[in-house]
């Protein structure tokens, strides 16, 4: 072979080599462009890929894409319930020790130290109309042999300052006491009903976001529907409160 037949083979495999390369390349490159969202390289420069070669496909997503490539990946979808970023259903969890039977409105007849564990809930979207109250649950318990309650209701805000504030609380309990309407055989405090109102007031400290100390009075009585004779019971003592 002469010295042009060598030069027109070395020029037919370089044009060879130049259409492979050219059909290859967007299939090598294309998951990367799909995933960049833009091309890296424009291939239209090259006649042979934007000439002859060049057409378009339906993606099955509906994409148009040139012949050779990958259609364009779609992002993952998640799903919405996954995606959105719910609030915690429980708001604040709070456990205070009370001296139990003390304060403005109570007697000596029962005594002792009462511990309150408190759950307060995210405020529903139905109860705006009313300041948006929290729902909480909670309990407080005697340590000795005196009565314990167990109390659901609804908990208002009032911030007074920076980091000061003000709960008030409305609700109903019921107590494993003396329902009667005088003191019983074992000396516990008559409180007429065995489901009796209940109200609290606090005024808190926070601490930082998570945490804040409070001062805290509560109190339960029928409010005179049982008897009479509307004896309730009082307890006061200080709080911790943990906020989610």
């Amino acid at each position: 072979m002469g010295a042009a037949d060598w030069t027109a083979v070395a020029t037919n495999a370089g044009r060879g080599m130049r259409r492979v390369f050219l059909i290859l390349a967007p299939v090598l490159l294309g998951a990367g462009d799909a995933a960049a969202g833009t091309g890296i390289y424009d291939f239209s420069i090259y006649p042979e890929f934007a000439g002859s070669q060049t057409s378009t496909v339906s993606a099955p997503t509906g994409q148009t894409v040139q012949a050779g490539a990958r259609p364009q990946q779609q992002p993952a979808v998640i799903a919405p319930a996954l995606a959105e970023n719910h609030d915690p259903l429980i708001s604040e969890i709070r456990f205070g020790v009370l001296a139990h039977n003390v304060g403005p409105l109570a007697s000596r007849t029962e005594d002792g130290i009462d511990i309150n564990p408190e759950i307060l809930f995210r405020s529903p979207d139905f109860l705006e109309a009313i300041w948006s109250p929290r729902p909480m649950i909670g309990a407080t318990i005697s340590i000795g042999d005196d009565t314990s309650i167990l109390y659901s209701g609804l908990m208002w805000r009032l911030d007074l300052f920076t980091d000061v504030f003000a709960d008030l609380s409305f609700g109903m309990a019921v107590h494993n006491g003396n329902a009667g309407e005088e003191p019983d055989s074992e000396g516990r405090r008559a409180l007429g009903c065995r489901w009796l109102f209940r109200e609290s007031v606090e005024l808190g400290y926070k601490i930082n976001e998570t945490y804040a100390v409070a001062a805290y009075l509560d109190h339960v009585s029928h409010g005179g529907l049982c008897s009479d004779r509307n004896r309730g019971m009082d307890n006061t003592g200080v709080r911790v409160h943990y906020a989610f």
